[in-house]
């Protein structure tokens, strides 16, 4: 299997992440300075998975920072395209949450080891997962 992560393991991985949590904060961080309090406060409150959307510009460093926090599982939100599957790597994510799905994201999530739980809103794009292998997705927009 090499670095590559084929979509089973991706799914059981995130399947375990988020069964570590019943509530998983995602959160748009600015000041990285707020990172080590934040998610220090969320472990202690028992909300140990966490989701960092890409929206801030300071995003990956808090990522990085929030992932030192013992006990802490950091993710990436708003994955849109391989070089953002591989900034999050780099900074230490434990899995990724898209809005959306394609081949290119999918194959830089698997070619990188990175989890995903991809965005989707149709039967097809279900389907398409389905025939990828995944088996955890996120219904997205909900209203």
């Amino acid at each position: 299997m090499g670095k590559s992560l084929t979509a089973q393991k991706s799914t059981k991985i995130s399947i375990e992440i988020f069964s570590e949590s019943r509530v998983i904060p995602v959160l748009s961080v600015i000041d990285v300075q707020d990172s080590i309090p934040l998610a220090t406060a969320l472990v202690e409150g028992g909300l140990n998975v966490i989701e960092v959307t890409l929206r801030t510009p300071n995003a990956l460093k808090v990522i990085e920072k929030m992932s030192e926090v013992k006990d802490s599982i950091v993710g990436v939100g708003t994955l849109l395209n391989k070089k953002d599957v591989e900034n999050a790597v780099e900074v230490g994510a434990k899995f990724g949450v898209s809005p959306g799905i394609t081949d290119d994201l999918l194959d830089a999530c698997e070619e990188n080891g990175l989890p995903l739980v991809g965005g989707v809103s149709s039967i097809s794009e279900i389907m398409r997962m389905l025939e990828r292998g995944y088996r955890l997705v996120k219904f997205f927009p909900a209203e």
